[in-house]
């Protein structure tokens, strides 16, 4: 059984000869941009070539808006082969964290692909069961996920994401834009970094964070995020 998770990375790569000959839409998104339109249907899906996206529920008023998943290169959202203007849509939005880009099939094409390709189909029925149980395990562990563990996932997925770019573990980010990509306020962003800080895992700069240890942030993770060493 597959463990939940909430970042989801090369579930696709497999078939991205087939994503790039089915779709010459290929989009560029800079970081904080949505990649739809919020209180909207999905009409596309998003193949990831590059980037950090994160999906999360838009909050009840007075409440915390929970991240439910991030995606990765390789991996697709949404991914179903059939536009349905599902009630749950309005209130979920898909946002680039850093700069992404994606390959743009949309929903009726990409239907067409699972039909005429039934190992694609398979994988995308397998990613889908995946992904609503971690959507269920996430929504079921909300209250009991610090925010400390909340900082510490976000810090983790974006280091391996700044890796990959070959910029090292120094990420330019304001602790009011942490607190934005994590959904919680600046004065829990405060004490987290102040904890953080003493442990000797980051070093806090205008608008800058370096992560000095990521193997001691990777065990502060919450069990959603992998935190097997790469």
């Amino acid at each position: 059984m597959n463990p939940p998770c909430y970042y989801f990375e090369n579930q696709f790569t497999r078939y991205e000869a087939d994503f790039l000959k089915a779709s010459s839409d290929r989009r560029s998104f800079a970081a904080g941009e949505f990649l739809s339109p919020p209180s909207s249907a999905f009409h596309t899906c998003y193949y990831f070539l590059s980037g950090l996206v994160r999906c999360y529920a838009i909050a009840d008023t007075g409440g915390q808006s929970p991240i439910l998943q991030f995606y990765g290169p390789g991996s697709m959202a949404p991914c179903y082969g059939q536009a349905h203007d599902f009630t749950v849509e309005p209130y979920l939005i898909i946002q680039a964290i850093s700069p992404v880009e994606a390959l743009a099939i949309p929903i009726p094409v990409f239907g067409k692909m699972l039909t005429e390709n039934p190992d694609l189909a398979r994988d995308v029925l397998s990613f889908q069961i995946h992904q609503k149980n971690n959507v269920i395990v996430r929504l079921l562990q909300i209250s009991s996920v610090t925010s400390y563990q909340i900082v510490c996932n976000m810090l983790y997925l974006l280091c391996e994401q700044d890796t990959r770019l070959s910029h090292g573990h120094a990420l330019a980010l304001s602790q009011e834009s942490l607190a934005d990509l994590c959904c919680l306020s600046r004065m829990q962003i405060t004490r987290v970094l102040r904890k953080l800080r003493e442990e000797g895992i980051v070093e806090t700069k205008r608008k800058a964070l370096l992560v000095k240890d990521i193997n001691a942030l990777r065990e502060h993770c919450s069990s959603l995020v992998d935190r097997t060493p790469q």
